[in-house]
């Protein structure tokens, strides 16, 4: 006996007498067991075909569109040529990553600096401070420092300005030098 085998049936659905009549479904068993000892179909071809399989090991294909029995042999054996040429051609070997790749290097590297930057910048927030990001909580402490001393002196010149404004200025008894025009510059007698 041969590994294909034709199996004829009615057809459902519509189509009247006719379909009730005739034996229009085809059904095409490929047995796989003796298709392999055949040599008809190589060992690992028949195995990539495990999903399409019964538990007799056959492929069955079936078609009952067309409205002959002819029409439907055809379409049988097309849906089997496609499943044998789908299982013939090798499955694509899986190439093996080896470590990790320069951009994923580099992408991990970024990340990394982006996660100790948030979590550097936790803590106490300093309302003062005008730099971007000081690398070492010493920095941040330094750059404070610097920057009240830099307030502070702002203040200053602030309140004299004011005072100058109003006329509510200190007599010039004072040891203080003597305030300019623009009133931001001590002038100093030299």
């Amino acid at each position: 006996t041969s590994a294909l085998d034709w199996q004829f049936s009615r057809a459902s659905g519509p189509g009247g007498q006719h379909v009730n009549k005739v034996n229009t479904r085809a059904e095409l068993r490929l047995d796989l067991d003796r298709a392999t000892d055949t040599a008809a179909l190589p060992r690992d071809v028949a195995d990539r075909l495990t999903k399409h399989l019964t538990k007799e090991r056959v492929v069955v294909v079936s078609a009952q569109t067309a409205r002959t029995q002819k029409g439907n042999r055809e379409a049988c054996e097309a849906k089997l040529a496609e499943l044998l040429e789908e299982a013939w051609a090798p499955p694509k070997a899986r190439k093996q990553r080896e470590g990790i790749s320069r951009d994923g290097k580099r992408a991990r590297t970024a990340d990394k600096r982006r996660r100790r930057d948030v979590k550097s910048n936790r803590g106490r927030v300093d309302y003062f401070s005008t730099s971007a990001s000081p690398t070492t909580l010493a920095d941040k402490r330094l750059n404070s420092a610097k920057e009240l001393a830099a307030l502070s002196e702002v203040v200053a010149a602030e309140t004299l300005r004011q005072q100058l404004a109003s006329g509510a200025l200190p007599t010039q008894t004072s040891s203080a030098p003597p305030l300019d025009a623009d009133q931001t510059r001590l002038v100093v007698d030299a």
